[in-house]
């Protein structure tokens, strides 16, 4: 399919970010603490579809059209691979040092994770 073009598929003005709505999040951060901005974004939910206005300058028009890399589209994943994951950390000071808790299971199973939910076993007779 070829890709769209810019004043007959969508406005002059079309960009590919025009696509991708942020549902949940925000694009732009700042860090409560020091009110610098963070790098990156806090995106949580997205949505990628085709601008309303661009469907009425063309009804056919599908994601099919966009390109990544390249390639049209044609999986979600071909979207997914454009996301980036980021954990940002930055030490807090405190006046106190956090309270001591308990491990949370009894079983001698270092580097396992804990099972979250309960079940009961019937096959081992559990």
């Amino acid at each position: 399919m070829p890709k769209i073009k810019a004043g007959v598929d969508g406005p002059v003005d079309a960009k590919p970010i025009d696509i991708y709505q942020i549902l949940r999040g925000s694009a732009e951060v700042d860090d409560p603490v020091s009110a610098a901005p963070f790098r990156g974004n806090m995106v949580l939910h997205a949505a990628v579809q085709i601008p309303g206005s661009w469907l009425a300058m063309n009804p056919n028009l599908t994601l099919a059209h966009m390109l990544i890399n390249g390639q049209p589209i044609q999986w979600a994943g071909q979207i997914a691979s454009q996301f980036k994951i980021g954990l940002f950390a930055r030490p807090l000071s405190a006046d106190r040092a956090a309270p001591l808790v308990d491990c949370s299971s009894t079983t001698p199973t270092p580097g396992e994770p804990l099972q979250c939910v309960w079940a009961v076993c019937h096959e081992r007779g559990q």
